[in-house]
């Protein structure tokens, strides 16, 4: 929560000045540049003063060109324009009523580029999957080519909301939520592929010992345990389309996929628009009224062009990556007892620091631990060395590897 005399100062400007509808976009407009920069109203307000007051030219502007690259962000994400404009006006109306009336004139900042995000083809989003490190980052990739939601509706689901998914006989289901960015009302389906994944992941999950319940968010950050977020879930994709080759991949080039691939398989523009949460074009939208049913047949005849997959290709890749997962968990248990057997080594280890030996007949070695009992070193009939009670003549059930034996006696 912002506070502080320049901060109050705006508020107040905007209130005297703007509607409530309009003081909330340039508040988050500005609160979102305060983000970015990593500081207060007040650190934003000494910034700008100090720029101004600067005779080296490299300092004066400073607020200007960090606006713009925060602007720049923004579209790069996949925003609009107006949304990075809003950020330009709020810093503009915070300057302004804080005594700075030349911002805007004299520091133009310009047009703000927009190019758009990249529109895979059909091949690229099937590398950007078959690439994606893990089978959670896959599963968000074919869900959102699926699905044709903005990462950000996409990633506010719930196990809940796809649970129809979760029947083994379910091949195309529908999911009712209202956009995050618009609150219209979305009618959004899942085809064959994003249910197979879906049930595959939830699997995963529950095999690792979460618990999953119809709260439980759909996609997680497998660092916190919480909800996916936004940025994170770019990235993501980012990542994917670079591995792919493609250099403007954004969070809405899978979106763009799939209305796309839509549109080529001829579905009606007013039913397409239900499906993607927008407004249908003409008075007839008006009059599109389909069921739920019919949404979703005129969804499977499209289908062809939304599946990257041949038919029962997808099964066995998803066999193949269930081998993977395993092996990679074998691998992991492989490790943790690596580590175990390590940790009971290095025990040996540290008491060998407190041993003392000393020579007897022969190639043994002896110890003593403390006062009571005496161990000698031998080998046993593979050749490994192994440790001897004297006193009792019980051996250690614990072998300990040849080059620590060197640390041991010397």
């Amino acid at each position: 929560m912002q506070s502080g005399k320049s901060w109050k100062i705006f508020t107040e400007t905007l209130r005297s000045e703007y509607k409530s509808g309009s003081i909330e976009l340039y508040v988050r407009g500005l609160e979102g540049f305060l983000a970015y920069l990593k500081t207060d109203a007040e650190g934003l307000y000494q910034m700008h003063l100090k720029s101004e007051n600067s005779t080296d030219q490299r300092d004066r502007g400073e607020v200007s060109r960090k606006v713009k690259a925060y602007m720049k962000t923004i579209t790069d994400d996949g925003f609009s324009i107006s949304k990075a404009q809003q950020v330009r006006k709020s810093l503009t109306v915070f300057l302004r009523s804080n005594g700075f009336d030349n911002f805007g004139i004299k520091q133009k900042l310009g047009y703000i580029p927009h190019h758009g995000a990249e529109m895979p083809s059909k091949e690229d989003v099937r590398n950007m999957i078959e690439l994606a490190p893990n089978f959670r980052s896959k599963c968000l990739l074919v869900f959102l080519k699926e699905s044709a939601l903005r990462i950000g509706d996409a990633l506010s689901l719930n196990v809940g909301d796809i649970k129809e998914a979760l029947n083994p006989e379910t091949s195309f289901f529908l999911i009712n939520l209202d956009q995050i960015k618009t609150m219209r009302p979305t009618k959004t389906i899942i085809g064959s592929e994003g249910c197979e994944y879906l049930r595959k992941l939830i699997e995963i999950r529950k095999s690792e010992g979460e618990t999953i319940t119809d709260e439980t968010p759909l996609f997680i950050d497998t660092q916190t345990g919480e909800r996916l977020g936004r940025t994170a879930g770019t990235e993501l994709m980012r990542r994917a389309g670079k591995k792919a080759g493609l250099k403007k991949i954004t969070a809405h080039s899978l979106r763009k996929f799939a209305i796309t691939a839509m549109e080529i398989g001829k579905i009606n523009p007013n039913i397409l628009a239900i499906i993607i949460g927008k407004v249908a074009g003409g008075s007839w939208g008006t009059y599109t009224k389909p069921t739920d049913t019919e949404l979703i047949n005129s969804y499977r005849e499209a289908y062809g062009n939304i599946a990257i997959y041949e038919r029962g290709e997808n099964k066995a890749i998803l066999v193949e990556q269930q081998k993977q997962i395993e092996i990679q968990r074998n691998r992991t248990l492989d490790l943790e007892n690596t580590i175990v057997d390590m940790g009971k080594q290095l025990i040996f280890l540290m008491k060998g620091k407190r041993m003392v030996g000393d020579m007897i007949e022969g190639d043994n070695k002896v110890y003593r631990v403390g006062d009571e009992i005496e161990y000698t070193l031998r080998t046993d009939e593979n050749g490994k060395p192994i440790l001897e009670d004297i006193e009792t003549d019980k051996k250690e059930k614990e072998l300990i590897g040849d080059e620590n034996i060197t640390s041991v006696g010397g």
